[in-house]
């Protein structure tokens, strides 16, 4: 999710807490490392609320199965915490969670 404000990074971590999730907090900028990312977890990029800016990196672009490659068994409740947080699809990505046509 990409954090507009203090009052976005609030609702993320409730939400996490919720969903018994994890949390990763990225401030910008790409890791070759694969560091700024996890798996199964809720993803707050924090530089928009700063407005600087940033790429969130994504995995591979071009895998078909992202959905379990990605998240696995955890991506239907994932594609439902979605849904009901994010009723305006502010955080869509390529191959990212609930972005099917």
């Amino acid at each position: 999710m990409a954090a507009r404000n203090a009052n976005d990074i609030a609702a993320a971590v409730i939400c996490v807490r919720e969903h018994n999730l994890r949390l990763v907090v990225k401030g910008g900028g790409h890791s070759y490392q694969g560091t700024s990312n996890a798996p199964d977890s809720l993803l707050i990029w924090t530089t928009i609320a700063g407005k600087g800016g940033a790429y969130v990196s994504e995995s591979n672009f071009f895998e078909s199965d992202f959905q379990h490659a990605s998240w696995g068994n955890n991506y239907t409740r994932l594609v439902e915490i979605k849904r009901k947080y994010d009723l305006e699809d502010l955080f869509l990505v390529h191959n990212g969670v609930g972005s099917e046509p």
